[in-house]
């Protein structure tokens, strides 16, 4: 019982509606770093910390060098 422009205008507004709803919100997101975010090694009584993202060919070649030590 309404017309057909009532209708679509109705129909328009549904749609942006849920458009708006289904979007995707980005949410900044800071990391702290915890102590699981350390790499640890102790070695021949030496320790080391390293963050996480350390180059691990890096740390292996580190390794080696202290080996010959």
């Amino acid at each position: 019982g309404i017309s057909e422009k009532s209708f679509y205008y109705w129909l328009r507004k549904l749609r942006d509606q849920a458009a708006e709803a289904s979007k995707s919100h980005l949410i900044k997101l800071e990391l702290t770093p915890t102590e699981e975010d350390v790499l640890h090694i102790r070695y021949r009584g030496a320790e080391l910390r390293l963050p996480s993202g350390v180059d691990m060919d890096t740390v292996a070649a580190l390794l080696r060098s202290i080996q010959t030590l």
